[in-house]
């Protein structure tokens, strides 16, 4: 069997959405004869396992952790050790991603240490003090290939520098861009200075992965290189862990509201819920709705932002906007199977429009109808029109012409049926997934050969 080194910041036990899709590649590149070794690190502080940890599937292989040199993640442990009061944690939190984030980013040492301090990300410790290690561990273990995933990008770095020492082909996965990420705020005199850093480290990548065609054309834009794009996916075991599936049917069973549910994070001013409200409102005030039928979900981090909405223009819908905050990866999943709709909050930013967010793809796996609230025209929008999984809206009179359909399906069927194309849907399996990322892998390697 061949081994693939995968050099990732983010792995279970980080209980964030960017770990799943390496900790599935990892749990099904066996079946495609590749043994996973994967190099992560060892988490400094309960930031993003407090709610749970994330399973990791690893059947075969190995896992290596390395010190977390995360600057993130030091100066939240640098807080915790000077015993910030939890409540004073909670706060500045709070600050820093609800409406006044817009004065935390007008803060000049903020984004001094966002712009400057970060560069090219939090984790450019890890070259410094970690290039050793993972020296010793592809001298130890003599992988066939190496395989980098960002953010953060110093993954990338990492990579590179142990393709060029050892010779070894490598494969770079962009869960997001680099320097053409929309959302990557870099003070003017550091632009062009990362932008040939990004060229130097990438210039010795064997071949590039991204997670959708949008992205795929903006690399090919920029490099030589092939740029397969192998989607995020689902893996219906989930659904089967831990009893998900029986608890959300018996949870269905008590309470048989319409429900509404997003699990993930919000990103204030990026992810706006307020055309959803808006439009309850107008069901509400034309009777069309009754608050003691209808129940609203957020599951997730940062849910500051709903919050000071709920709290301010939209207080009419106190009772039946329910936040219930970070929660394990089990509990969401169950969330998602106990709604009626699962809601998906496309970012405002007309640059995102190539990127998909993965939890739409645990929302096909639910198999409840979808509704998108964003701008028109990304590849949110395609999937949903390709799947026939759900459907998109930018104002809230069409949210509420939606809505008022499904509320009537519900009322006469208990439910809104799903309509989605199954055999569409089944393409983004994490398995099918993986076997096109061994593909990959095995055109590198004949490639390398071949040269």
């Amino acid at each position: 069997m061949k081994k693939a080194l995968i050099l990732t910041y983010w792995y279970p036990p980080k209980n964030v959405i960017g770990a799943v899709r390496l900790t599935k590649f990892a749990k099904f590149l066996p079946e495609s004869g590749w043994e996973p070794i994967v190099v992560t690190v060892n988490p400094l502080t309960d930031r993003y396992t407090r709610s749970g940890p994330l399973r990791d599937d690893l059947r075969i292989g190995v896992v290596y952790r390395v010190k977390d040199r995360s600057l993130n993640e030091i100066f939240y442990w640098l807080y915790s050790k000077i015993k910030l009061s939890g409540r004073a944690l909670k706060k500045t939190e709070s600050k820093s991603s609800k409406g006044s984030a817009r004065v935390l980013e007008e803060n000049r040492l903020i984004k001094f240490y966002r712009q400057v301090i970060c560069f090219p990300d939090e984790s450019w410790l890890w070259l410094i003090f970690g290039t050793r290690e993972v020296s010793r561990i592809i001298e130890k273990e003599r992988p066939d290939l190496i395989f980098s995933s960002s953010l953060p990008n110093t993954a990338h770095w990492m990579a590179s520098l142990m393709s060029r020492k050892y010779k070894i082909p490598w494969v770079a996965d962009f869960r997001d861009l680099w320097t053409q990420n929309p959302y990557l705020e870099r003070v003017q005199f550091l632009k062009g200075l990362e932008e040939r850093l990004e060229r130097r480290v990438m210039s010795r990548a064997s071949a590039m992965t991204t997670v959708s065609e949008g992205l795929q054309q903006e690399l090919r834009s920029r490099y030589s290189q092939q740029v397969f794009v192998i989607p995020n996916g689902f893996d219906r075991d989930d659904l089967q862990a831990g009893g998900v599936k029986n608890s959300a049917l018996r949870a269905n069973t008590e309470n048989p509201k319409f429900i509404i549910t997003l699990t993930g994070t919000i990103y204030s001013e990026k992810s706006d819920p307020s055309a959803l409200f808006e439009a309850l409102l107008l069901l509400l005030r034309e009777r069309e709705l009754s608050k003691s039928e209808i129940e609203v979900r957020f599951y997730g981090r940062k849910q500051e932002f709903v919050r000071s909405l709920i709290d301010g223009k939209f207080q009419e819908l106190k009772e039946i906007v329910k936040l219930f905050g970070e929660v394990p990866r089990e509990q969401a999943l169950e969330a998602q199977l106990q709604s009626t709709i699962l809601l998906l909050l496309v970012w405002t930013d007309l640059r995102a429009q190539g990127v998909y967010t993965g939890k739409v793809f645990e929302y096909l796996a639910a198999e409840k109808p979808i509704l998108s609230i964003g701008p028109p025209g990304g590849v949110l929008e395609t999937l949903l029109a390709r799947t026939k999984a759900g459907l998109q809206a930018t104002e809230s009179n069409k949210v509420a012409t939606i809505l008022k359909h499904w509320l009537g399906e519900f009322r006469t069927y208990g439910k809104v049926p799903f309509e989605g194309d199954h055999a569409e849907i089944e393409k983004y399996s994490r398995r099918g997934q993986t076997k096109m990322l061994a593909e990959v892998f095995e055109y590198v390697l004949q490639d390398t050969k071949v040269k």
